[in-house]
């Protein structure tokens, strides 16, 4: 049985521009000349006014049986009430005598003959009926009784007198074109019912019309093909990736196309593509798609598409790179995108802009969630994938799941992430870990809680029983360097939140021992809009690590030496979300090293090398005008070097067996980075021996070296000279330098 397929082409939304021209590939082209027409977009219908009421009287189980609808008049197309004038209605339908309560629906029907020829064609996929539909506000559409499709209205919606549209139209109506399920038609007479919702009983206009045709190619529009599409973490970040993505039905296949991108290449070959199956389904009335690339080669790039094989239908051609294992990466984070309207989301996108352009050797986005105002909004989400589509596609997401991000698998449907099997739920969002180079990532899901979802036998209060069970499995699993945790909710900030949210208390006792214990290193929050970087802390103390001065990028830097504690981190936001302003808070719980309310938005860049972790956070000034462009300021800094002693480790192990004469500075650059360990740091350099013995073998050769001269430009180059023993002789001048290592406490 074919499937149908709907997309919903809102006019609201293109005027807004948050759906974008996708440059795609395609099998075959639709022509309007090979249009059969079914009904015009001016046939008559009949109607009933008062559709809710009408709707009432023929509900079955939950669902009206459309084909007993009573109509009370009927008129051509289009229909409809209201005072945009720009409008011609051919017929004007009364709407009740109350201007604040007028029905909540119209309902509209008609019929159209097949031919025993075109049933068949349809069956076999040779002709495809189609809808062009305006409308105001929203609709569901039924073709011989049963529906197919709603645009603007919940899947759970309940079709009767108080069902409303989910969203209002911005503009004068909406747009959609439907392309039907071949198996919804059949030979002879059939049945098409429509029924239009208002967004509010108050609304004052209500618009509809229809033309429904056939054509032997389906006459679908960019919004069909892939979007939103979110490419992610799925296995070992070297060799894997998860993609994302959202089209109609129709396109039952889910694959990936990835082919290696070779220097210089611009455009892809995808004669020798790699292609992946996934899998799709419907999640909240959308049909979302699923897949996962794995066999890929470390430090690559490549080229990607996704879509439908079968169907020859893919997106436009984005890249990836995966990791390169060699201990050194930089990721952005960013939080708390969550906007209503375009204006606000090109904040993100400017934001973004200006980070890459800053970092362009940026190798993922850790963002700690909510990244729409409304989850359930689908133009916030368009909004939020194509503004920034640009850079979203040519990088790897990192996605918390937050607050607003937590109605009915909403997450989900728009992430491929690795969640355990034995999640309770996923319906406020998901949980997973990663690793990336040296450093082990946990992203933690705040909303599945004690208090706001509790799972049956969790007794701790705080995360739910079954994700805080594998918390604690997956951070004490783990054997990387660096250990970061990422999560919504803030344990330690210092907006309102930290207060009206009962469960951040709950939670912060749970787990906070848990990961000091463990080592984690910094937890990268959302949910507060403000600003914070605390001190390394723990539950009620603070720590004042040893620091060390070092050159980093031409510019000095202070690191935190070893700090026995955790920095907790908030970007503030990086959209249109409300900024908080800070609170009274709790001092001998929270300890800041920086925390204010900058009003405006943020993102933090952090580098990785090796044992050293650089962070930086940025102001993003947005541009007044479109001719503008975003610009930034350095606001905070910190950095953090652990393990000191795997550096000295590493300069002793590249001493050669037989040292040379040559080889002294390199021997005594490494006794002076031991001589800089703390005692704990000197007792972990396990190959300290060995530098002892290096030590002795190039005293050896150069003991036996003498230079000698007249003095002046020789004494000079004499000394400059790593050897033990010099004599120079000559007028008044005779002298015997010594050059020796003072001993450390351990060989005395």
């Amino acid at each position: 049985m074919k499937k149908k397929i709907a997309c919903v082409l809102c006019a609201a939304l293109l005027l807004a521009g948050s759906l974008t021209a996708f440059p795609l590939t395609a099998a075959a082209s639709y022509s309007a000349a090979d249009d059969v027409s079914l009904i015009s977009a001016t046939a008559e219908w009949q109607y009933a006014e008062n559709g809710g009421a009408a709707l009432d009287l023929v509900q079955t189980g939950g669902a009206p049986n459309v084909g007993a609808i009573a109509y009370t008049g009927a008129g051509n197309a289009p229909l409809g009430y209201g005072d945009n004038y720009d409008i011609h209605l051919n017929t004007t339908l009364g709407y009740g005598t109350d201007i604040n309560n007028r029905y909540n629906a119209a309902v509209f029907g008609n019929t159209f003959t097949l031919t025993a020829e075109q049933a068949a064609q349809i069956a076999d996929e040779q002709l495809y009926v189609m809808a062009d539909v305006n409308y105001d506000d929203g609709f569901a559409l039924f073709i011989n009784g049963s529906e197919t499709d709603r645009v603007n209205l919940y899947a759970d919606t309940v079709l009767n007198s108080s069902a409303l549209a989910s969203a209002a139209v911005d503009s004068t109506y909406g747009s959609t074109r439907i392309i039907f399920s071949s198996d919804v038609f059949r030979e002879g007479e059939n049945k098409i019912v429509v029924a239009v919702f208002q967004n509010s009983v108050a609304s004052n206009d209500l618009y509809f019309n229809l033309r429904l045709y056939a054509n032997p190619q389906p006459n679908y529009p960019d919004s069909y093909y892939p979007h939103m599409i979110a490419v992610t973490f799925y296995g070992n970040s070297g060799t894997a990736k998860g993609f994302n993505w959202k089209t109609d039905s129709f396109f039952k296949n889910s694959n990936v196309q990835i082919a290696e991108k070779t220097e210089g290449q611009a455009v892809p070959d995808w004669s020798g593509a790699t292609t992946f199956t996934g899998t799709a389904g419907t999640i909240n009335g959308e049909w979302i798609h699923k897949a996962v690339a794995t066999g890929l080669d470390p430090a690559t790039e490549y080229w990607y598409r996704v879509g439908d094989a079968e169907r020859n239908v893919w997106s436009s051609a984005a890249t990836l790179h995966t990791a390169d294992n060699d201990g050194s990466f930089t990721f952005l984070h960013t939080s708390d995108v969550q906007s209503e309207s375009y204006a606000a989301y090109m904040r993100w996108k400017n934001l973004l802009d200006l980070a890459f352009d800053m970092y362009p050797e940026t190798d993922f986005i850790a963002n700690t969630g909510d990244f729409t105002e409304n989850g359930v909004y689908l133009n916030q989400w368009e909004w939020m994938f194509s503004l920034p589509e640009a850079i979203l596609r040519n990088t790897t997401l990192a996605p918390t799941t937050g607050n607003h991000d937590r109605y009915d698998n909403v997450f989900v449907s728009r992430f491929n992430v690795p969640y355990p099997d034995e999640i309770y739920s996923t319906t406020t969002g998901a949980y997973y870990s990663f690793d990336y180079e040296n450093a082990h990532f946990t992203v933690l899901n705040t909303n599945d809680n004690t208090r706001e979802r509790p799972e049956p036998g969790s007794t701790i209060a705080g995360l739910n029983k079954t994700q805080y069970e594998w918390f604690l499995n997956d951070l004490s699993s783990t054997d990387k360097q660096w250990k970061i945790v990422m999560l919504h909710a803030g344990l330690f900030t210092s907006g309102n939140k930290i207060n009206a949210d009962p469960y951040i208390g709950d939670m912060r006792q749970q787990i906070v021992p848990f990961m000091l214990e463990q080592g984690v290193d910094i937890v990268l929050q959302g949910h507060d809009h403000v600003y914070i970087r605390t001190k390394p802390q723990g539950l009620g103390s603070v720590d004042l690590p040893d620091t060390v001065t070092e050159v980093y990028n031409g510019q000095q830097r202070e690191l935190m030496v070893d700090p026995d504690g955790i920095v907790y981190i908030n970007s503030n936001t990086a959209g249109g979300a409300t900024m908080y302003e800070l609170i009274d808070y709790d001092k001998t719980m929270i300890y800041p090293a920086k925390t204010e309310q900058p009003h405006t938005t943020m993102f933090s860049a952090i580098r990785i090398e090796q044992n050293r972790l650089y962070f930086d956070s940025y102001l993003v000034y947005q541009p007044e005008t479109e001719t503008q462009t975003a610009t930034a300021q350095l606001y905070d800094s910190f950095a953090i070097v652990k393990d000191r002693h795997t550096d000295v480790i590493a300069m002793i192990d590249a001493l050669p067996d037989t040292p040379a004469a040559g080889d002294y500075a390199a021997v005594m650059s490494a006794f002076s980075a031991y001589e800089r360990l703390n005692k704990d740091e000197k007792a972990k350099v396990t190959n300290y021996a060995d530098l002892l013995t290096a030590e002795a073998a190039v005293k050896n050769v150069i003991r036996e070296q003498t230079v000698t001269g007249d003095g002046g430009d020789d004494l000079a180059l004499a000394i400059a000279l790593p050897i033990a023993g010099v004599v120079f002789v000559g007028g008044a001048i005779a002298a015997f330098i010594l050059i020796r290592r003072k001993k450390s406490n351990a060989e005395k």
